[in-house]
C-alpha cells in the first residue's frame, strides 16, 4: 500500500471517528427529539399515558427526550430510566414534575444528597451526613443580620442540604443548611420560616475533612 493510500485511509478513519463523536454528542443533548406528545397544563404534565405533578427537588439533569405540544423542552433526570421525574424547561423557567403513580421515599437508606450545588453519591460522604443528622441536637442559635441564612459571606457560608432515600434519583427531603458559621462547621436543627434564624449543631472535627472535599 502506497503512502498516499495509507494517508487517505487514515484521514477517512479520523473523519468517521469525529463524525461518530458529533452524532453521539447530538444524541446526548437531545438534538434528534421526535416526540412532541407531552401536554403541559397549569398544574400537570401528561406524557406517554402518565400524569405528572409539580414537585420541588434537587437533581442531576439528563438529556432532552421530548417536547410539549406548545414547544417546551422535556428532559429526563439522570439515574431515572423509568422517567418517574421529568423537567419541563422554557426560556423563562424550569419546572420539575413527578409521576402521580410514583411514591417518593421519605425514609430508609440515604443514597444521594444534593449539597453545595452538587449531586453526590459518594458513600463515605453519605455515611458522614447520616451520622451527623442522627447526632444533631441544639447547641446554639443564630440570627442572620445579612438578610437570610442563604446569603454567603465571610461570616456565614451555609448551603441547603437535600437527601434522597432508597435510590430515588431526586433529592426532595430538605435537611436545612450545612456549612460554616464564623469559621466553624455546623448543621441546622431548626430554621425559621423566613430562613433568617436557626438553631444549630456543631459538627465534630472527625467529619470536617470529608465535608471539605465537596465544599
Amino acid at each position: 500500500m502506497s503512502k498516499k493510500v495509507k494517508l487517505s485511509v487514515a484521514v477517512v478513519s479520523v473523519v468517521l471517528v469525529v463524525a461518530a463523536l458529533i452524532v453521539g454528542a447530538l444524541w446526548h443533548f437531545g438534538a434528534f427529539v421526535t416526540d412532541r406528545s407531552a401536554v403541559v397544563g397549569l398544574e400537570s404534565l401528561e406524557w406517554q399515558g402518565r400524569t405528572y405533578s409539580p414537585r420541588y427537588g434537587k437533581y442531576d439533569l439528563g438529556r432532552r427526550i421530548a417536547k410539549t405540544t406548545n414547544g417546551l423542552d422535556v428532559y429526563e433526570i439522570k439515574g431515572d430510566p423509568e422517567h418517574n421525574f421529568l423537567l419541563v424547561s422554557s426560556f423563562v423557567d424550569s419546572i420539575l414534575y413527578v409521576s402521580d403513580d410514583y411514591e417518593i421515599p421519605t425514609s430508609g437508606t440515604v443514597t444521594r444528597i444534593n449539597w453545595n450545588y452538587k449531586d453526590i453519591t459518594d458513600k463515605v460522604l453519605l455515611q458522614a451526613v447520616v451520622e451527623i443528622i442522627a447526632d444533631r441536637c441544639v447547641q446554639g442559635s443564630y440570627k442572620s443580620p445579612y438578610g437570610g441564612l442563604f446569603v454567603e459571606n465571610e461570616v456565614q457560608n451555609l448551603e441547603a442540604l437535600y437527601v434522597a432515600y432508597d435510590n430515588c434519583p431526586v433529592a426532595t427531603v430538605n435537611m436545612g443548611f450545612m456549612g460554616k458559621l464564623n469559621g466553624k462547621w455546623i448543621i441546622t436543627v431548626e430554621v425559621s420560616p423566613d430562613r433568617s434564624e436557626c438553631k444549630y449543631y456543631n459538627i465534630p472535627d472527625q467529619y470536617v475533612g470529608i465535608l471539605e472535599r465537596y465544599f
